[in-house]
């Protein structure tokens, strides 16, 4: 590791640090004003990346879904090929904006993303099914399950852990007993030569 990206590494926990001291202090108030201050006062482009995302976050907590999507699509801009610029965008419909039918191309978009990025695919594969079971789309939700107990992830491939609430949202779905059966020893899986265990595959 570099010189300067250990700095950077150091100057983002900094601000995490600084902006979680001021969320504690000041619950509730909005902390926009200082993280705009914030992306003035810094140079280096990943921790105003960090700070871009940090304010995406805020502006929702506070109800500014416009700031919020014009934040997110220059995200989008900028990496048009990662998939997590457009995952963040996928879960502020479902869930900020209470709008599954407007997350769903999006998501479906991700999915192909994170596989031509080999990258969170996993994570991906997920969101896309959170946002089907919001719509009852069983099939769609059997799909995403299926896909994510048959990939492999190679080690040092970016993804999220294996997640317990897909059970329970595929359940619900009405996905049948077999599959769930599956999912639920998915969830406790055996290292093996060449796998990638849970906790190795975190962000």
């Amino acid at each position: 590791m570099t010189q300067d990206s250990d700095e950077t590494r150091s100057a983002i926990v900094a601000f995490g640090d600084r902006y979680l001291a001021l969320r504690q202090q000041h619950r509730g108030a909005d902390l926009t004003p200082f993280l705009l201050a914030m992306l003035d006062e810094t140079g280096d482009e990943d921790v105003r990346d960090q700070i871009r995302s940090t304010l995406r976050q805020e502006y929702l907590l506070h109800g500014n879904i416009e700031a919020a999507t014009k934040l997110a699509l220059q995200a989008i801009a900028k990496r048009p090929l990662a998939p997590m610029p457009l995952l963040a965008l996928v879960s502020q419909k479902h869930y900020s904006e209470g709008n599954p039918a407007a997350a769903l191309p999006l998501a479906i978009e991700a999915v192909a993303l994170a596989d031509a990025a080999r990258e969170f695919r996993r994570h991906a594969r997920a969101t896309l099914l959170r946002v089907a079971a919001a719509l009852g789309d069983t099939d769609l939700v059997r799909s995403c399950m299926v896909e994510i107990m048959n990939l492999t992830l190679t080690r040092g491939e970016p993804d999220v852990g294996r997640e317990a609430d897909v059970l329970a949202l595929a359940e619900k779905a009405g996905v049948e007993r077999e599959i769930l059966d599956r999912y639920a020893e998915f969830l406790r899986p055996s290292v093996t030569a060449g796998s990638v265990p849970t906790s190795d595959a975190g962000l």
